[in-house]
């Protein structure tokens, strides 16, 4: 009995090696790099809709960060959340990509003033004003602050059936 369970199990170490090297010949690694538009996997379950028939990738996102090698964090649009996913469940986008935000940087006014800055330095020869250098301690926000009061929504009314509208 034991020389047909070592027969057996040196059988299956063999077919496992053999099924490994045919399936490490068409595997490829995934990468993706930030700034490339893909598609992820979201199959949903619908009530009386056939599953044969629906869509199973939902995009573009856009790859803003790679975590690790098998996750990466997408993104939809600029003001979505974003949310990370193992590679597996993504694929590449290659049609027309859109237009990415990744690369942009936000105008402020930190931004315009190292730009003023830059360019008295670069061509101008009044050394007399002195420059205004914002604080990076985190003491005093370098932009403007909108001191508003939030706004609120109406209230919503809700209908009542018309037996309960005494």
């Amino acid at each position: 009995m034991t020389a047909a369970y070592e027969e057996t199990r040196i059988a299956l170490r063999k077919a496992a090696e053999r099924n490994k090297r045919y399936h490490d010949v068409r595997v490829r690694p995934n990468e993706y790099k930030v700034d490339s538009w893909v598609y992820y996997y979201n199959p949903r379950k619908f009530k009386g809709r056939q599953d044969k028939w629906e869509r199973k990738y939902t995009g573009p996102f856009v790859v803003i960060a790679t975590p690790s090698a098998v996750t990466v964090r997408l993104q939809r649009t600029k003001g979505s959340k974003p949310f990370i996913v193992h590679v597996d469940k993504v694929k590449p986008y290659l049609v027309d990509t859109p237009k990415s935000w990744i690369g942009e940087a936000p105008a402020t006014e930190v931004t315009e003033l190292q730009s003023e800055n830059t360019e008295s330095a670069n061509g101008a020869e009044d050394v007399n004003e002195p420059e205004e250098s914002l604080p990076t301690d985190g003491t005093e926000a370098a932009y403007a602050v909108d001191d508003a009061p939030p706004r609120t929504r109406p209230k919503r009314e809700t209908r009542r059936p018309a037996h309960l509208k005494n």
